[in-house]
């Protein structure tokens, strides 16, 4: 049994190991078009997670994305917010403009919303994070 680590909610876990998506039909989707990991414990972001996704959504599920995004799970704020477009949301609402991605873990799906692409939102149960888009792939 895989152990999961949850920051904040216990509702949406990230596998210390990292993890891949699963597709609508429980496909898994390639791992170079949607993977979310733990961020590095060197930097002190350890409670923070990367999500790497293909762009859009819709691609990365057919294994035809040629942009990559990244958005983070940033619970504790130890990400430099220089970063981030927008903060961390642990306490997130869906609205009509969000619409499912199709791709979706163990513990959360992953959704969108409408034409702004600043957050994805990470849904399990009533739980609603959403995690923003920072402006390049997150180094130390």
């Amino acid at each position: 049994m895989a152990l999961l680590l949850a920051a904040c909610s216990p509702a949406v876990m990230i596998d210390p190991a990292g993890q891949g998506f699963l597709d609508d039909g429980g496909s898994q989707v390639d791992r170079r078009f949607a993977y979310v990991a733990p961020a590095e414990e060197a930097c002190g972001w350890g409670s923070a997670a990367i999500l790497e996704i293909g762009w859009p959504p819709e691609d990365a599920v057919a294994g035809t994305a040629t942009e990559t995004r990244f958005y983070v799970r940033d619970p504790d704020g130890v990400l430099p917010p220089t970063i981030l477009e927008a903060p961390y949301d642990g306490g997130s609402s869906l609205d009509r403009t969000t619409g499912y991605t199709g791709l979706h873990t163990s513990t959360f799906q992953l959704w969108t919303g409408g034409d702004d692409d600043i957050y994805v939102y990470a849904v399990a149960g009533p739980t609603v994070e959403a995690w923003p888009r920072t402006l390049s792939r997150p180094r130390c």
